[in-house]
């Protein structure tokens, strides 16, 4: 029986053919077409062909053959080790010249050139594929990178680095491009950008001068190294692209001052500006910040509700701690990491004892602390170092400390970890009288109703780490931001002062409050204690009066004199029912007209009040079960009351509104 001999491998698909041949080396590629008749042209088709040095010495770029001409790839990659630029631009004889048939290969997607020379015929150019190119240590002019970047329509990635013979680089309409890298061209002095749809541009290039990325509208990662630019230069880009969100800015020699100010902006970086003395950053979604420099630079740093990480790279530190390297930290101690890099030793992170009395903590929102020291230390400087760390972060909750040592001649890192937990301050009144606490029934002098009401020790109102405070059964706190009076008995009168971070004020249930029978008046020597107040509710337990009302109402436009509404909900009780009645009043304002010294009412406020500025007032009235002589009086009463105090009230609208 004749045995039938098969070649199973040459009648796999072409295009898995292609694949194999793509792992082998390109000699072994060529060989393959001895194989058979099936395999003759395969390996002229691969997707991948690697050149080295070897091949550009040879014949197979040398000579116009009708493999040269047959180089149709989707990739091809080119790698040549060793050369470098010896001599002046315009004696490159140890660079290859690239063969002007490779720049017409409309299928090629990715075109990396190493080493070579792109020579001045370079004219006709053809790469309608080609996404991705990239040019290392290449030599060529401004107009061959203009014609080769204007002959790929589909451009997406350009990178360019260490190329001589450019002065002036500019790329104009590509719609494709996404990403721009520019770095250590030498002699290029103008960058000139416009690629509506770019995401990422770098450019570093030390001789350059002017740039102009302002087309590029949906930039969103920007970094910009070893420029000559100018602040204005700077900040009118900054300014002009809206939609950066990571902005790196390093070795810049000439920029003093800057601004950023940016909404979407989440990471930035500023590395060795050695003449920067102002940064100004106002970027309200920004996550990380890091900087490298100096302890002379004023950092101005507002809206840092998202920053999570920052980062400070000590330059000199072993520099004295002054008052000025203190306030430094403190703007960039916004986050709940911090890192503090680059110090030489450990008596660099000790902070003299004396600065630590005159000035506060800078880093006491910081939660989590990295510490990186180059030099190892004694026990003794460990617990100065750790001290010293926990008087700059006071509610440390994770501490990492790494720092080097030499162990038989090798260098190692070693990392330290300290997790602190703390105890939670809380401060109400006990059902029972502490051990400590006298019963407030030895005092003679309180009344007899008061017998469950325990006294409040003095030391409570001293602790200045609270932040909230609660008593049941209130002054020294000058950063409140919630205040609520609840069930208080025997309130006569409300006093705050200094208090201009006031979110919220609600007065509740408080057994004889009102105006006319429980808060008296407030003195005139203190200032309105909630005048950012916009929106004001009291809820009261019993009715009033009209003229109570009036005296209600004047009270409380002193405690918030720029409302935009106030809501006084009160109690009635009606046929063994208790019954609650609203009242809504809605102002409107104008810009205030102010002449000489201001009035008294405005003396202790930082804005005018309401007295100078009202225009219009509308009272919505809920009341359920009130006649029509009562609704009458109020409506008067009120009208005469605004129209008197108010010097610029256009209008005065009065609405009862009956509810079931």
């Amino acid at each position: 029986m004749e045995v039938v001999v098969v070649d199973k491998i040459s009648e796999l698909p072409e295009p898995l053919l292609q694949y194999i041949l793509s792992f082998l080396p390109i000699k072994q590629v060529v060989q393959s077409s001895t194989l058979s008749k099936r395999w003759n042209h395969v390996y002229s088709t691969i997707p991948v062909l690697e050149f080295d040095k070897s091949f550009f010495e040879s014949k197979l770029w040398c000579q116009d053959t009708k493999e040269t001409c047959e180089i149709q790839r989707k990739r091809v990659e080119l790698s040549l080790c060793g050369a470098k630029f010896t001599k002046p631009p315009w004696k490159w004889k140890r660079y290859y010249p690239l063969p002007q048939n490779i720049l017409l290969a409309k299928s090629i997607t990715v075109l990396r050139l190493k080493a070579c020379r792109l020579d001045s015929y370079f004219v006709d150019i053809n790469l309608s594929s080609l996404k991705i190119l990239s040019l290392y240590k290449v030599g060529t002019n401004d107009q061959i990178i203009q014609n080769l970047v204007a002959g790929c329509p589909v451009i997406e990635d350009i990178g360019i680095e260490y190329c001589r013979g450019l002065k002036c680089i500019q790329f104009f309409g590509l719609p494709e491009v996404k990403s721009i890298e520019l770095k250590s061209n030498k002699g290029v002095e103008t960058v000139e950008l416009e690629a509506s749809n770019i995401y990422h541009v770098h450019i570093q290039q030390f001789e350059a001068s002017k740039i102009n990325l302002v087309p590029c509208k949906n930039l969103k990662l920007l970094m910009l190294g070893k420029l000559h630019i100018t602040d204005s230069c700077f900040n009118y880009h900054i300014s002009q692209l809206l939609l950066i969100e990571y902005l790196s800015v390093y070795w810049c020699d000439k920029l003093e001052s800057i601004k950023i100010s940016s909404h979407r902006l989440k990471t930035l970086h500023i590395l060795k500006c050695d003449k920067l003395v102002e940064v100004e950053i106002d970027t309200p979604k920004l996550c990380k910040l890091s900087y490298l420099g100096g302890n002379t630079i004023s950092f101005s740093v507002t809206a840092l509700a998202y920053l999570s990480k920052a980062t400070y790279q000590m330059l000199h530190s072993d520099a004295p701690w002054n008052v000025k390297k203190i306030e430094l930290l403190a703007n960039l101690s916004n986050s709940k990491l911090l890192e503090l890099l680059n110090i030489s030793s450990m008596k660099d992170m000790v902070i003299p004892k004396e600065l630590r009395d005159i000035v506060s903590s800078p880093s006491y929102k910081v939660k989590q602390l990295k510490v990186d020291i180059s030099k190892s230390f004694t026990t003794h400087e460990f617990i100065e170092l750790v001290d010293s760390l926990l008087w700059i972060s006071p509610h440390l909750e994770l501490l990492l400390l790494t720092h080097g040592e030499w162990i038989d001649k090798n260098w190692y890192r070693e990392t330290k970890s300290f997790k602190c937990l703390y105890l939670k301050f809380l401060f109400d009144v006990p059902d029972k009288p502490p051990e400590f606490i006298a019963p407030i029934s030895n005092c003679t002098n309180i009344p007899r109703k008061w017998k469950r009401y325990y006294p409040l020790p003095q030391n409570i109102l001293h602790a200045k780490s609270i932040t909230v405070l609660r008593l049941k059964a209130f002054a020294g706190c000058p950063v409140i931001e919630d205040i609520g009076i609840e069930d208080c008995r025997g309130l006569k009168s409300v006093q705050f002062s200094g208090l201009p971070k006031d979110k919220a004020f609600e007065l509740k249930n408080n057994k004889g409050y009102g105006y006319t029978k429980g808060i008296e008046r407030h003195s005139i020597n203190v200032s309105s204690p909630s005048y950012k107040v916009k929106q004001l509710k009291v809820e009261i337990s019993k009715s009033f009066t009209t003229h109570e009302f009036i005296e209600l109402v004047d009270s409380l436009l002193w405690i918030s004199p720029l409302l935009e509404l106030l809501l006084i909900k009160y109690g009635k009780w009606i046929d063994e029912d208790k019954c609650y009645e609203t009242i809504s009043f809605k102002f409107s304002y104008e810009k205030p007209i102010l002449g000489g010294e201001n009035s008294s009412c405005c003396k202790f406020l930082p804005v005018p009040s309401w007295r100078h500025c009202l225009k219009s007032v509308t009272i919505e009235n809920f009341r359920a079960f009130t006649n029509v002589e009562t609704l009458k009086a109020d409506e008067e009463f009120l009208e005469k009351y605004f129209y008197e105090n108010a010097k610029f009230l256009e209008s005065f609208q009065f609405i009862p509104r009956a509810v079931a």
